[in-house]
């Protein structure tokens, strides 16, 4: 896999990390880190509110994907017609996305590949779930890769509103790696932004690979 790393914009102070501004900024750059990685089939977990990984399929639209959640009520094919509705994603071929439920510790997949696995906003939710870290390993293909997308903090920050867990600081990040036993392929860093509450932190955008026991 042949990956040039893309040069990280420094964002303008933003006063809060749900600025329109900053998703917008987050979502180019996502797809332009996708555009860069080979590949036919791809995982995306707990996709939430399906705004980012549409986008990205409505880009994509000749690949193949599943998108996991354990809340089916949020997350379901109704709901996905009405955001692909809602935003426009006419390029979005929507009989090449499946939808599955999942549970805290399993994905519920089984016998299927992933050439990659997309986190966008969750390694800070299950960063200690060592069931759920299992089951994506043996999900990845050969060479498959790993995508973590999230805000990382110089220090351990107070959860956020709306979520129970707080982000990752850069030192339980690097834990998270090892422990995982991930190597680092690439990885982008978008700074400059702070929130309310926790102040500044970094969104990094990294491609990894499970290594081989």
């Amino acid at each position: 896999m042949n990956i040039q790393p893309l040069k990280a914009q420094q964002l303008v102070i933003l006063v809060d990390n749900d600025s329109n501004q900053t998703q917008e900024e987050l979502h180019k750059l996502t797809k332009d880190v996708i555009a860069e990685i080979e590949f036919e089939k791809a995982l995306d977990l707990g996709f939430g509110n399906m705004q980012l990984i549409l986008d990205v399929a409505n880009q994509f639209n000749d690949k193949h994907f599943v998108l996991e959640d354990i809340d089916s009520a949020l997350c379901n094919k109704r709901k996905m017609l009405q955001c692909i509705n809602d935003h426009g994603y006419k390029e979005v071929d929507s009989s090449k996305i499946q939808i599955v439920t999942g549970t805290r510790s399993s994905t519920g997949i089984v016998n299927e590949s992933f050439d990659l696995i997309i986190m966008s906003s969750m390694v800070h939710l299950i960063a200690g779930n060592d069931s759920l870290w299992n089951d994506l390993r043996s999900l990845i293909s050969p060479n498959g890769v790993v995508m973590i997308s999230d805000a990382f903090y110089p220090n351990k920050p107070k959860a956020h509103p709306g979520c129970d867990a707080p982000f990752l600081s850069f030192q339980e990040l690097e834990e998270l790696i090892k422990t995982q036993k991930l190597s680092i392929e690439k990885e982008w860093r978008l700074k400059g932004i702070k929130t309310k509450s926790n102040g500044a932190y970094e969104h990094r955008i990294l491609l990894t690979k499970f290594k081989e026991s």
